[in-house]
């Protein structure tokens, strides 16, 4: 591959861009600023290097760095930061979300995210959104020693620290404030100013040139780290039995959210990729980073993004992305000088821009069992372990797509002249009546229709057609409902004869060696109806006319 001039010009921009954005996500996930930066340095190298996209940036995200937060509790010092002996279990939880998501490529991980609801997405990123902002307003408002990993533990945390006599300092609120007036509206109007990387310098000189930090109301990153030149201290995962027990769950989702992340992207490239490649290198470049303590890594929605801006790029602008990062890591001391509210100020804005506000509207105006959904999400992110959202918010939504599945629809209808099918009118008798089954008739849904359709025919038919053209998933189950509608329409003195039986339930039929009387489906709409009502009345020296109009004429 050959470096061009703009893969060089759009690489170092997107390094730039991002670079205050790890720095976040690492102090987010409870890790020293710096391990954001190899977390895009070696991981971010890896997937660049065995992909095929021109525009994927992979790095820490901030979809993951709670999840990295919640599992690393246990190895949190009071200054909320890991210690030494969790960036062995760092390394572990890393491992963890390569080896599984290259599990996914050898199942079709890609065609998992097809059965997640639009309404849990938006449900979930709402919920990551408000707990970035929530998990921030210590360092924003420039408190010491809080350490939360959740809404109700933040709130207690904050609660302790008031009653301690722990009180905001006003330098960093206006610090936080600066920042989000700085990336929110001024990043809008001038999108191609790296508007992060501005105010994180800016802040960092002006805190070096007054001498600000923790002793005069303006904490700064060396004041909760201490950051060493060169690469930072890192262990290899540890595979101790409890530790890779407890990071299981966290690590699957993270390898979901990262799959979706992955998706996501290469939609927007708008080209055919190959997915299981692109998972694989995602896998392989956590496993990689789990041996030089990267937090686990995914593609980035934003620095893809910004990356996409620039036209005729090739693979080699992501590869300059990841190898732009590495001097930011051996300088990694000149971070110190960074303020935690401007990090918490670049967190708040990404917090913000997280929320598809239209997408959410258009949610809560579709229909209220969308809303439900998003709400129970959304519910579930704030007030459990956040990986458990989304297990929550699906789980839901199969509870909803069964409760909905359960009662298949029946419309009854009555054979007239011309081969017209009338409504039936509840109460009228009929000899023959035309029932036309729509929905599931699976395992719940096949008692729900025998109790509805003996609560809706008429008390003695003659004939009974069961229209199954627009019947889906009926197995054994659907079949053992039918026998037990003919041997109590049998009781009655009528027939039962199915029509538009599909191929497969017609196989079922067979190996079951069902005797039920059963009309094959056709292309043509109806047809397998009037056959079927044909059937009742069959001279063989009558023309096909003929047999129709002795049929219609004596039910007309």
């Amino acid at each position: 591959m050959k470096l061009t001039k703009t893969d060089l010009v759009a690489g170092l921009t997107v390094a730039a861009v991002g670079a205050p954005q790890c720095l976040a996500y690492a102090m987010m996930a409870g890790l020293p600023p710096v391990y954001g930066l190899v977390s895009a340095a070696v991981p971010g190298l890896i997937a660049a290097a065995m992909s095929r996209s021109h525009n994927m940036v992979t790095g820490p995200t901030n979809t993951t760095a709670l999840l990295v937060l919640a599992a690393l509790l246990p190895h949190l010092t009071a200054d909320g930061v890991v210690d030494a002996r969790g960036l062995a279990a760092l390394g572990t939880l890393t491992l963890l979300t390569g080896v599984l998501r290259l599990a996914l490529s050898g199942i079709g991980g890609s065609t998992l995210v097809r059965f997640l609801p639009e309404s849990v997405l938006v449900g979930f990123m709402c919920g990551v959104a408000v707990l970035i902002v929530v998990m921030q307003l210590d360092e924003a408002m420039g408190l010491s020693h809080v350490v939360g990993t959740g809404l109700a533990s933040e709130a207690a945390s904050l609660t302790r620290a008031f009653q301690a006599g722990i009180y905001p300092k006003w330098t960093a609120i206006a610090v936080t404030v600066v920042t989000v007036a700085m990336l929110i509206p001024l990043q809008r109007r001038y999108p191609r100013l790296p508007m992060a990387l501005i105010v994180m310098v800016g802040s960092s000189l002006l805190a070096y040139a007054l001498g600000l930090d923790e002793t005069n109301g303006l904490p700064i990153v060396s004041d909760r780290t201490p950051l060493s030149r060169g690469m930072p201290p890192h262990a290899l995962p540890s595979l101790d039995p409890d530790i890779v027990e407890a990071f299981l769950t966290p690590a699957a989702a993270i390898a979901l959210l990262g799959t979706l992340e992955l998706t996501a992207v290469l939609r927007s490239d708008g080209l055919r990729i190959d997915m299981r490649r692109e998972i694989r290198a995602q896998a392989f470049a956590n496993i990689v980073g789990s041996l030089v303590s990267a937090q686990p890594a995914s593609v980035s929605l934003t620095r893809s993004a910004l990356l996409r801006q620039t036209p005729n790029t090739t693979r080699m602008a992501p590869i300059v992305t990841a190898l732009a990062t590495v001097p930011l890591v051996i300088a990694a001391p000149l971070l110190g000088f960074v303020p935690q509210a401007t990090l918490a100020g670049v967190l708040f804005a990404t917090a913000f821009k997280m929320v598809d506000r239209v997408k959410v509207r258009r949610i809560w105006l579709a229909s209220r069992k969308a809303r439900l959904v998003l709400a129970v999400t959304l519910t579930a992110a704030l007030l459990f372990k956040l990986e458990w959202a989304i297990v929550l918010g699906v789980a839901f939504s199969l509870v909803q797509y069964l409760a909905d599945s359960a009662t298949p629809r029946l419309r009854l209808y009555v054979p007239a002249y011309g081969m017209r099918l009338n409504p039936y009118v509840k109460g009228e008798a009929a000899d023959i009546i035309i029932v036309e089954v729509s929905g599931e008739l699976h395992f719940a849904a096949a008692q729900a229709f025998l109790s509805e359709i003996f609560e809706l025919m008429p008390a003695s038919p003659k004939h009974v057609v069961l229209d199954l053209s627009h019947a889906h998933a009926m197995r054994f189950t659907a079949l053992v409902a039918f026998e037990e509608l003919e041997g109590e329409l049998a009781t009655q003195g009528a027939r039962l004869h199915i029509a538009g039986v599909s191929s497969e339930f017609a196989s079922v039929l067979r190996k079951a060696e069902s005797n039920l009387a059963v009309t094959p489906a056709f292309d043509e709409p109806g047809r397998s109806v009037q056959e079927a009502l044909q059937s009742f009345y069959i001279d063989p020296s009558l023309t096909e006319t003929a047999r129709l109009a002795r049929f219609f004429g004596k039910n007309n």
